[in-house]
């Protein structure tokens, strides 16, 4: 299946090497105002090493038109807002991860607000994208630990 990979972070890679090849990416998206952190400029070498192009997604604006097509997209550790356009150009949708329990923690700096708030675990899930933020239907979830000693 093609999909997009919309990302900040290279272990976006190794999760597709987890599915061993069942997904071809067609497209990397990374966000413009994020570019030219060393973070980014190692999603972008990643990306061109497996010679998949890279498109900047800017702030408040639809993606490329450019893109090449894709059933489906995959959100991996990107904190920029996707417009309803965009949302509705996958027929398959846009499959999040989101760091956090929903819908308690929706939203940025959820490991924070969890250690902040006391909590012994972090939520862990995946969802489809929808236009209200972390509020789309919830395929898989679970937990990871957070230890006594850690403070936000």
């Amino acid at each position: 299946m093609d999909v997009h990979l919309i990302t900040t972070d290279q272990t976006s890679f190794k999760l597709l090497e987890s599915v061993n090849g069942a997904l071809n990416v067609t497209s990397v998206i990374v966000p413009a105002n994020r570019r030219h952190t060393r973070k980014v400029a190692r999603v972008v070498k990643m990306a061109e090493c497996r010679q998949i192009p890279v498109y900047i997604h800017h702030l408040r604006s639809r993606f490329s038109r450019n893109l090449p097509p894709a059933c489906a997209a995959i959100c991996w550790l990107y904190s920029q807002i996707i417009c309803e356009q965009d949302l509705a150009r996958y027929p398959m949708g846009i499959l999040n991860m989101h760091g956090g329990k929903l819908p308690q923690y929706r939203g940025a700096s959820v490991l924070h607000w969890a250690i902040a708030n006391g909590e012994s675990e972090l939520g862990i899930c995946w969802h489809q994208m929808v236009e209200a933020i972390d509020a789309g239907p919830i395929y898989a979830e679970g937990e990871i630990s957070i230890s006594p000693e850690v403070t936000a």
